[in-house]
């Protein structure tokens, strides 16, 4: 006999879905103001739609054909039949976001941001795709399609089951839900501690039982997932029980001469696991890797050669697009450890770090001005008398003074307006995004 779940009462599903992303923008469109908006208008490419972080349209690439959200596609719609973010509900049906919970900063329960995950009522074929870490069918059965639960979360390890995706494991087997191939425990499961979960959070559900948390944006390693779009790596591969799940990518040599494989969103103990070399406790409660802003170094996941110091994204062994080395030394912004790993400018190389203190080593360009004016290309934002280095319309780096807007492609957590927002991959794709509350 399964476990018995709360109402799983449904608003429209398009209606939910789109509002979501409209809600979504509110932080960022109330932080920034219009004035700063109107400097900073740049677009996200438009191509990354796949897995949990979609552009509201059936994905046909995906497994689910869920109908996800694209940040970008807010921008144009508005929510006239819920609450808006921050505001106290006691559904998920309440929300324009599709997504009601409790902070953890705070005693309320309120309308919380739907990154990376689905809001209520959304079309789902796994659990970890909703905000509420529950998709099971409409009808409570097996005979109808699934969408993602206004309350109820997915069933853990031993309760029983029609369908995979009613399991937290995403393997429902005999009826029973079971345990997936050797590993960190997905989200919903239960938990002793953070460090048994791929997510490294372990809170309390609300019924004195610890459960797995699901953080927001990309998926770390060991999350299930539908396509690789979904995993901060960039890629959701089977593992020995036929669950798809999120994989680390190869291991690669940086500029300083030390290896790595987590990328921005994937979880961190400390910064020598990133590749960005940046490792930041997040809103949602863990420590995860950041982009190190500007340009991104050698090993980092990468959509265009634009996104490179080196000037090169290249497709690796692994089949995922990385930025290349540039020749033996580093060019302006490259991560470092000592100044002959930098290209020498006039004879002299530079290693040093940016943000200054505290940030990573990375190169720069000897003798250059104190800082260059807005609009003047960088690598650095140190470079940057504005303080941001970010990709312009074109996707090349230049100084800008305002902060972004939610949904705009970013270089760093302080590109970002808002509070609680941060630098993160949605969809594959690196923006502003709201985390946690």
């Amino acid at each position: 006999m399964k476990p018995a779940r709360r109402s799983t009462s449904v608003r429209s599903i398009a209606g939910v879905t789109l509002a979501a992303a409209a809600a979504t923008l509110a932080i960022g469109l109330g932080a920034c103001g219009e004035s700063v908006l109107d400097v900073i208008a740049v677009d996200v490419a438009g191509d990354a739609t796949s897995g949990d972080e979609g552009d509201g349209r059936p994905d046909t690439s995906a497994p689910d054909g869920s109908a996800d959200v694209d940040v970008q596609d807010a921008l144009a719609l508005g929510c006239t039949d819920g609450s808006p973010l921050n505001h106290r509900c006691v559904t998920s049906t309440e929300c324009c976001s599709g997504f009601c919970a409790s902070s953890r900063t705070t005693l309320d329960t309120t309308c919380r941001p739907a990154t990376g995950c689905l809001g209520v009522g959304a079309a789902c074929t796994r659990s970890g795709a909703c905000c509420s870490n529950g998709c099971f069918a409409a009808d409570g059965g097996a005979s109808s399609a699934a969408v993602c639960a206004a309350e109820a979360t997915c069933f853990t390890i031993g309760a029983g089951c029609s369908a995979d995706h009613d399991c937290c494991s995403q393997h429902c087997a005999a009826g029973t839900c079971t345990s997936a191939a050797p590993g960190c425990a997905p989200a919903g499961e239960a938990c002793t501690g953070d460090m048994s979960c791929c997510g490294r959070v372990c809170v309390d559900r609300g019924d004195a039982v610890l459960t797995c948390a699901l953080l927001q944006g990309c998926r770390p390693e060991g999350e299930t997932c539908s396509t690789a779009p979904d995993c901060c790596s960039q890629r959701c591969e089977a593992d020995a029980t036929g669950v798809l799940r999120c994989t680390a990518p190869s291991a690669c040599t940086s500029n300083d001469k030390r290896a790595c494989s987590r990328q921005v969103g994937d979880v961190c103990t400390d910064a020598s696991q990133c590749c960005s070399r940046v490792c930041l406790t997040t809103a949602d409660g863990t420590k995860r890797c950041a982009a190190s802003g500007g340009c991104r170094s050698e090993c980092e996941l990468c959509t265009t050669s634009n996104d490179c110091c080196s000037g090169t994204c290249g497709v690796g062994a692994d089949g995922l697009s990385r930025c290349q080395p540039a020749g033996m030394c580093g060019l302006p912004g490259e991560i470092c450890d000592k100044d002959p790993d930098c290209c020498p400018t006039d004879g002299v190389s530079k290693c040093s770090p940016d943000p200054s203190p505290g940030g990573p080593k990375r190169c720069h360009r000897p003798g250059t001005p104190a800082c260059s004016a807005e609009g003047s290309r960088c690598a650095l934002t140190s470079e940057c008398c504005t303080g941001a280095c970010v990709p312009d319309a074109n996707g090349a780096f230049a100084c800008r003074s305002a902060c972004l807007a939610l949904g705009v492609a970013c270089a760093s957590r302080a590109d970002c307006c808002g509070v609680n927002v941060d630098c993160v991959h949605v969809a594959g794709t690196q923006v502003c995004a709201p985390i946690g509350n």
